[in-house]
């Protein structure tokens, strides 16, 4: 009707205030300039999106899942999917309830995250970019004046910024909110008008044209439009926020002027990452990521591999443009073993821990024939990062440590010779061979051993046991026992093979008694007689070790396989941490929140019992939180053996009740998604040896003990303990704190059971050494209790990780395999520090025992300082340059040279190499000069002070022997790190260079050099 002469001068039909050629002048405009309704925008994104196979409401289990707690029914099964043309929603008629449900959840999804885009935070909003401005319907509803709209566009933006909009929850409010009306009245006071007038007008104009809820004060998105950016645009002088419109001459974000217009043609809104993206990335493609883990359940796992190479199922089971996997997030299960062709890119989120673990990740990216392949590599803020992001060259072309394989231990070839005797008996005997499978070995359950099997055996009586059946098959194998030990000793060391008669005994006379004894101790709570064995240290230990926990996020429905995939299992040590109450774990993109303690167990059907008691039995400990010793000696004292600290101080001593529990759960069905934070700080102490004092045998100057010690782990809960209370239904075990945190109302506890007031803990038995200083030479401190003797800790830490670097090297194995600590104890009325090294796995090679032995220790010893018979290169390593120079890529304190690796990463502030080697040298000789004056620390306390007294305005002197700094009669002095600095009873050097301070009239001060080279000021 505007293009006829005779009618474009009428009024027009859908708006009597405009003639048709008005009106379609309006519709002309609207489409070349906008305003652009924020829906129809929304509309054509989803389209868009859905033709590449992306759901447009993102990746929440609310947008990809029908029944979002069950994970089924997905959201492709909502649409009609053609070749060659875009999707189309099935007819209404062709979809449940649950699905019409599903797909407006799809819909209100996909406009809630378009608003997270144009509201973006951190200046990354469309209006920051330069790109468009959030605003009203100017063309249907025009504002009274100019700078009423500029305000309602700053007010829509405060708004949306906040995420007060109709698409997302927000609390309620019944006026204008405090930010935005400070925001107009700066704006009114800058244009001399009333401030309360100006907000009444803008809050009016954005209620009449739909865009605010005047009810709630939230912004109605479907009356919300999108402006494109003009010729112009505004930067605030003070904060550099932008502005694609005047703003009243406001800034919306701190309320200070804006600056001058600014022409869009001098902007470089490519230079904006963002901006880039939006404008110059490209055609938007699919990126569909998966997890692909140890956690990940097997079945899972095949699915993700084979969709990950374009491998689909026949329509409808699956489809080509969704499923596809085109990006996979992996742990270091993606290693090596796992087919999952040919890679262009491979990408790390952090440092791997080891050369060769960079080797083997970054390798699957390398395929022959391809043009190019990418390894990025991102650094964390953390040491281990810090050191190989400035020394590329070390983590990408050092030579790979050597595999091995222990061939000189009698403990290993034993566990080997015993299963391989099991293999041989249960298979001549046919037993168990329908039994479960277990990694360890197929021997059946562990109730089962003193029980007669349950197939009919020829020659067997119906009530001969299995374990007599094994003893007589052995007793009447004794030439094929020791030809399966003969094989095993080929090519071991000679001391093992003189040991030959010793294993053929072993399985001849002890073995299956040793079987016996394990199968029915309570300690061991596997069901698998292989397994339980494994962990006993009988049989070899498969794979990873088995001393582990598992996290229930669903309730087990099938007895076989077990434990079910529905978990994630850690090893204890970490479980206590990780699953404790409230702790958070990440899973497919599902955060899972533990609430407490379960132990199912499948019973001799097709059943799933809840076991009573999953918290297991109290130990009783005494645990110090002023010098974190464990008391496990009986009976306990009321007062820390150590420190003497009492339940009265804070942080004082108390007598708490550890839990090792069988297993955690979350509340079924509470898991949420995952939007990159989550809630997990591991909150276990590190491991730690009880106090009770063991025999020990002196020599030099070092006392050592050898044998089975008990290793702690506790999570005590920041030192409030867990609360548990039983649910009333079922033998859950829970705090109400988690539950709390989880949103979960409808439970009910079992008040008869009462509160178990518990401590997590990973208690384990093994193969220990301790290792301490025998008698400590006046002028050095000793005792590592305490905030003024942090150095000690340091000194005693950085021994111990020495040790276990040398012990790795002295005995040709993984460093991996050993484990480091401090104990604390009181001698003769003076608390002390010890260093304890025990075996990783309960069931050892034994090492530890090994090196307890105190010639072994010394022989250790020697070797860490270049006096072994097998050489000096361990030590001239560490003493030599470039190590130990003082240029600019010699190591100070530590590095993962000497001291450092990913296993240690929390100790990486305080190890420092010259103090383990000073410690060493104490041992072996308790008149050793422990100071400046041993070859590996000269030049270095001259150099940082150096530094330091010219950052802190001192002249740089030297008193005695030792460096000092001066000014205004006030002396500072560089001290060694374990010299008593606050005593009479000083090292001669310190006692010197005090003395001639004094003398020369100035006031002292102390200051080590190991301070000075982590915290100087």
């Amino acid at each position: 009707m505007a293009t006829n002469p005779a009618t474009a001068d009428s009024l027009s039909r859908n708006d009597s205030a405009l003639t048709n050629r008005q009106a379609a002048e309006g519709i002309l405009l609207r489409a070349s300039n906008g305003p652009f309704r924020i829906t129809q925008i929304v509309t054509d994104a989803a389209a868009r999106l859905l033709a590449k196979g992306i759901n447009p409401a993102g990746y929440g289990k609310d947008a990809l899942w029908t029944d979002s707690q069950k994970l089924s029914g997905s959201w492709r099964d909502i649409y009609d999917w053609f070749s060659g043309i875009s999707p189309v929603i099935r007819s209404q008629d062709q979809l449940s309830q649950s699905q019409r449900d599903h797909l407006m959840r799809i819909q209100d999804g996909s406009v809630a995250e378009m608003m997270d885009i144009l509201f973006a935070s951190g200046r990354r909003s469309i209006e920051s970019l330069l790109l468009a401005l959030p605003t009203t319907d100017r063309i249907i509803n025009p504002a009274a004046s100019s700078l009423i709209q500029e305000g309602a566009d700053g007010a829509i933006r405060l708004l949306g910024s906040r995420k007060r909009l109709s698409t997302h929850k927000c609390s309620s409010q019944n006026s204008t909110p405090g930010y935005v009306a400070t925001y107009l009245t700066n704006i009114a006071e800058q244009h001399n008008l009333s401030s309360k007038t100006y907000i009444d007008d803008v809050i009016r104009y954005l209620s009449n044209t739909g865009c605010l809820n005047i009810a709630h004060y939230y912004l109605e998105i479907n009356a919300l439009c999108i402006l494109s950016a003009g010729k112009y645009f505004y930067e605030c002088t003070q904060c550099r926020r932008i502005h694609l419109n005047p703003s009243g001459g406001i800034c919306s974000d701190c309320w200070s002027p804006l600056g001058p217009k600014q022409s869009m043609e001098g902007a470089q809104p490519s230079a904006d990452y963002y901006s880039y993206l939006a404008t110059q990335a490209g055609d938007e493609f699919r990126l569909n990521c998966e997890e692909l883990t140890g956690q990940t359940n097997k079945e899972d796992g095949r699915k993700r591999q084979r969709l990950f190479q374009n491998i689909c199922l026949a329509a409808p089971w699956e489809n080509s443009l969704v499923d596809p996997v085109d990006l996979l997030s992996v742990t270091t299960t993606m290693e090596a073993g796992v087919d999952i062709g040919s890679l262009l890119a491979v990408m790390m989120a952090n440092m791997p821990p080891m050369r060769f673990n960079y080797q083997q990740r970054i390798g699957r990216a390398g395929r022959r024939g391809s043009a190019i392949s990418v390894a990025l590599t991102l650094c964390r803020g953390r040491s281990h990062d810090d050191y190989y992001f400035q020394r590329p060259q070390r983590i990408t072309s050092d030579p790979p440590p050597q595999p091995y394989v222990d061939m000189r231990r009698e403990i290993i070839i034993k566990r080997v010779l015993a299963k391989e005797i099991l293999r041989q008996a249960f298979a001549s005997l046919s037993l168990f061979r329908s039994g479960r499978f277990s990694v360890h070995g197929e021997f059946g359950m562990a109730e089962d051993w003193n029980q007669p099997p349950n197939q009919e055996l020829d020659s067997a009586s119906s009530t001969t046991t299995t374990a007599q059946l094994v003893l007589d098959w052995i007793q009447h194998n004794k030439l094929e026992v020791a030809r399966v030990c003969d094989v095993l000793l080929t090519y071991t060391d000679t001391e093992l093979q003189a040991q030959r008669q010793m294993l053929i005994d072993y399985v001849m006379s002890d073995m299956v008694y040793k079987i016996t004894k394990t199968s029915t101790d309570v300690r061991y709570t596997q069901f698998s007689l292989s397994e339980r064995l494994a962990k006993a240290g009988i049989l070899p230990m498969f794979g990873f070790p088995t001393r582990t926990r598992v996290l229930y996020h669903e309730r087990p429905r099938f007895t076989y396989p077990w434990p079910p995939e529905e978990v994630v299992d850690r090893d204890l040590d970490i479980a206590i941490s990780q699953f404790g109450p409230g702790a958070e774990t990440v899973k497919d993109g599902l955060i899972h929140t533990a609430i407490g303690v379960v132990d199912y167990s499948p019973d001799q059907g097709k059943n799933i019992v809840e076991k009573p008691r999953p918290l297991g039995p109290a130990i009783k400990v005494g645990l110090c939180a002023s010098c974190q010793a464990v008391d496990d000696s009986q009976p306990l004292p009321m007062s820390c053996a150590v420190c003497g600290a009492t339940s009265a101080q804070n942080p004082g001593y108390r007598i708490i009740n550890l839990a090792q529990p069988a297993g955690f759960r979350t509340w079924y069905g509470s898991s949420r998604d995952f939007d990159g934070a989550f809630e997990w700080t591991p909150r276990a102490s590190q491991p730690k040896m009880g106090v009770t004092q063991l025999l020990s045998n002196k020599r030099a100057n070092f006392e050592v003990l050898a044998g089975q010690g008990t290793v702690y782990v506790v999570n005590d809960n920041n030192g409030r303990l867990f609360k548990f209370k039983k649910l009333a239904q079922g033998e859950t075990w829970a705090t109400q704190d988690a539950l709390t945190a989880v949103g979960v109302t409808n439970f009910q506890f079992d008040l008869a059971a009462g509160v178990d007031l518990r401590a997590l803990a990973s208690v384990k038995v093994t193969d220990v050494m301790v290792l301490g200083i025998a008698d400590w030479p006046i002028g050095i401190r000793k005792s590592p209790v305490g905030s003024r003797n942090f150095e000690v800790r340091a000194a005693l830490f950085s021994f111990g990780f020495l040790l276990r670097r040398a012990a790795a090297d002295y005995l040709d194995v993984h460093e991996r395999e050993i484990e480091v600590g401090l104990r604390v104890l009181r001698i003769a009325g003076e608390v002390i520090g010890q260093v304890f090294i025990s075996d990783s796995l309960e069931n050892g090679a034994g090492y530890a025992s090994l090196l307890g032995q105190p010639e072994e220790a010394e022989h250790l010893l020697r070797y860490v300082l270049g006096e072994s018979s097998k050489g000096s290169s361990f030590y001239g390593f560490l003493v030599d340059m470039p190590h130990a120079g003082l240029g600019a890529n010699a190591c100070r304190t530590s590095c993962p040279d000497c001291l450092r690796d990913f296993s240690n990463l929390p100790y990486h502030s305080i190890l420092d190499w010259r103090l383990g080697l000073d410690i060493a040298r104490l041992a072996l000789d308790r008149e050793a000069s422990i100071g400046f004056s041993a070859s590996y620390w000269q030049g270095l306390d001259a150099d940082v002070a150096r530094a330091y007294f010219a950052a802190t305005g001192r002249e740089h002197i030297e008193i005695a022997g030792l460096q000092a700094g001066h000014r205004d009669e006030d002396v500072e002095i560089i001290t060694h790190p374990l010299w008593i600095c606050d005593r009479d009873h000083v090292v001669p050097e310190l006692a010197a260079a005090k003395e001639q301070a004094v003398k020369d009239g100035n006031k002292v001060r102390f200051k080590s050099v190991f301070e000075v080279l982590r915290r100087p000021f």
